[in-house]
């Protein structure tokens, strides 16, 4: 059977979210992958994307592969839901969509409406930085993208076997970072949007224009505050420098609190860390890491300044 490039995509049920926290999205990633990567099937996974309610993919494959793997997946996740909040098999009766996008235009404009989703229905104000989504990895030649995988684990194959919850041959090249989700360098291959799209420039703009707030046909750029942005530059400095060496000084933790005295110590902790590591960086460096957090993570120039300089 031929191969066609594919948007598989879930609708919501009303009243309920399907991932409901964090640990929920990393199950949900977890057995995407093991589902469309593990088995039989030569699935090419180029883009996936979570939110709470549903879940949007673009795939490479063939219309029956596409069928095949979406089911088990419903079927894993299902048994996974089941397990956590004792409703039988709620996510077998999600209703979900295949649908072939091999038209060139037609396809971009996918890219970017599963790109935005996240924007769209209020999970963050930027995309880019979203944890749930791969987009993020598109056109990451400095390594930087995952920027929530602080520590990488290495684990047996049988302990990978246990986090992905499954008992299927996990490949050596699987990573799964502190959090226990699989690295999407895992299993997702952006090569054929990277194609399409050409220039993280172009995957902006393509996002940015599924996203008019106006009848004037302007859009809503991406969003970053200052806290954001430090958070940016802790993971980022270690990986665009390796030459640097640089041993953070200070622990690195979850930046969240239950109690305001606890955010504000974590925010205080995260400040000192993003300023000694830029007080590192030449000026050459810091354009450089200017570059990328405008032109990856689309932060505006003014708050980069504010924060860098």
């Amino acid at each position: 059977m031929q191969k066609h490039c594919f948007h598989i995509c879930t609708k919501g049920i009303a009243g309920v979210d399907l991932f409901k926290d964090k640990t929920d999205f990393i199950a949900g990633v977890n057995r995407f992958a093991v589902a469309f990567k593990l088995y039989d099937e030569h699935v090419v996974v180029i883009l996936v994307v979570f939110v709470s309610t549903h879940f949007h993919a673009l795939v490479y494959c063939t219309y029956e592969e596409a069928k095949i793997c979406l089911y088990r997946f419903k079927k894993l996740y299902s048994m996974w839901y089941s397990r956590r909040y004792g409703k039988s098999k709620i996510w077998m009766h999600v209703p979900c969509k295949i649908q072939i996008c091999d038209d060139f235009e037609y396809r971009k404009n996918v890219i970017g409406y599963i790109g935005n989703n996240p924007r769209k229905h209020h999970e963050t104000d930027n995309p880019f930085m979203w944890p749930w989504s791969s987009i993020r990895i598109c056109f990451d030649n400095n390594n930087v993208a995952e920027i929530h995988d602080a520590k990488i684990l290495r684990l047996t194959h049988y302990q990978k076997q246990r986090m992905l919850g499954t008992t299927k041959l996990v490949p050596d090249s699987w990573k799964i970072n502190q959090d226990g989700m699989l690295t999407y360098k895992s299993f997702v291959e952006p090569k054929m949007l990277e194609n399409d799209v050409k220039s993280i420039n172009s995957l902006t703009y393509l996002i940015n224009k599924s996203n008019v707030v106006n009848s004037d046909g302007e859009v809503e750029e991406h969003r970053a505050n200052d806290r954001g942005v430090r958070e940016l530059i802790v993971s980022m400095v270690p990986r665009l420098f390796p030459d640097l060496r640089l041993s953070i000084p200070i622990e690195q933790t979850e930046y969240s609190a239950a109690t305001p005295y606890g955010r504000s110590r974590i925010n205080g902790q995260l400040k000192n860390l993003s300023h000694w590591l830029l007080s590192q960086l030449s000026a050459s460096q810091k354009q450089l890491l200017s570059d990328e957090l405008r032109n990856r993570f689309g932060i505006y120039p003014s708050v980069i300044r504010r924060v860098i300089n």
